[in-house]
């Protein structure tokens, strides 16, 4: 493996625990039917970061920053779970949690 392949790796590796936390939310939503609590911390650089939730039909239901923390209001459905960079390099230890699953 030369030298680019292996940076390339070891930089999107963590992507495989976010790609996990992601059906782990989607899969959580899709039984709500209540106000679910949100906050987003815990690192450096957060005017970089933004989220968002949206229902099946792409409307936004609840968004936010860093520092966030506050309640949505979901109801029974699926969602998806958008979370954003400005910069480009990554969340810089910043959390969303949502009902305590990080």
């Amino acid at each position: 493996m030369d030298e680019k392949s292996a940076l390339l790796i070891k930089k999107f590796l963590p992507m495989k625990k976010f790609i996990l936390f992601m059906a782990t939310v989607l899969c959580c939503f899709a039984t709500l039917n209540a106000q679910v609590n949100v906050t987003c911390d815990g690192g450096s650089w957060q005017s970089e970061v933004s989220w968002s939730i949206t229902d099946a039909d792409g409307v936004d239901v609840c968004s936010g920053g860093a520092p966030f923390s506050g309640t949505c209001e979901l109801a029974a459905g699926t969602y998806t779970v958008n979370m954003a960079d400005a910069y480009g390099d990554g969340w810089n230890g910043n959390v969303l949690t949502i009902d305590g699953q990080a």
